[in-house]
C-alpha cells in the first residue's frame, strides 16, 4: 500500500470579473492498494481548493496497470463530491523517463562545447537578422 499527501498553495491572478488577485489552500491524497491484481495498483485520489480560490473537491478512482518502471496506463473514474459533474470516465498513459540526474552522472559526464565553423555571410545573416527583430521588439512596446 502507498499513501501520499499532497498540501500546496494557489495564487489566480486577476481572478473574476473584479480583477482581482485570490489565494487557496491546495490538498490532495492518494492511496493505491498493491497485490490484489498482479502489476496494478487500485488507486483512490481525493483532492481540491480552500480559501478565495476555492474548487469542489472531487475525487477519482480507478486501475494503474504497472508492467515496468516507465510505462504506466491507467482507466480512471472521477467525479465532483458536491454532486456535480467531474471529468467521468479518463483513459491515459504517463511514460516516466529514467533517472539520469543522479550524483555519480552529474560527476562522471560533463558537456563538452564545440564552436562550430561559421562562414562571414552567416555571420551577417545573424547580426542583420538580431537587428530586425530589436526594432520590431521596440515598435511594439
Amino acid at each position: 500500500m502507498s499513501w501520499d499527501l499532497m498540501p500546496g498553495a494557489l495564487e489566480n491572478f486577476e481572478d473574476g470579473i473584479d480583477q482581482k488577485t485570490s489565494w487557496g489552500f491546495t490538498w490532495s491524497t492518494r492511496l493505491a492498494i498493491y497485490k490484489i491484481i498482479p502489476k496494478t495498483a487500485i488507486v483512490g485520489e481525493v483532492y481540491g481548493t480552500e480559501g478565495e480560490a476555492y474548487s469542489t473537491p472531487e475525487y477519482k478512482v480507478g486501475l494503474r496497470w504497472e508492467p515496468n518502471d516507465y510505462i504506466i496506463p491507467a482507466i480512471t473514474y472521477s467525479s465532483n463530491m458536491e454532486g456535480g459533474l467531474g471529468a467521468g470516465l479518463e483513459i491515459g498513459i504517463v511514460i516516466f523517463a529514467p533517472q539520469f540526474l543522479t550524483r555519480d552522472f552529474i560527476k562522471n559526464n560533463h558537456i563538452q562545447y564545440q564552436e562550430l565553423p561559421q562562414s562571414d555571410e552567416f555571420k551577417l545573416k545573424a547580426v542583420i537578422l538580431s537587428y530586425y527583430f530589436s526594432v520590431i521588439a521596440m515598435n511594439h512596446t
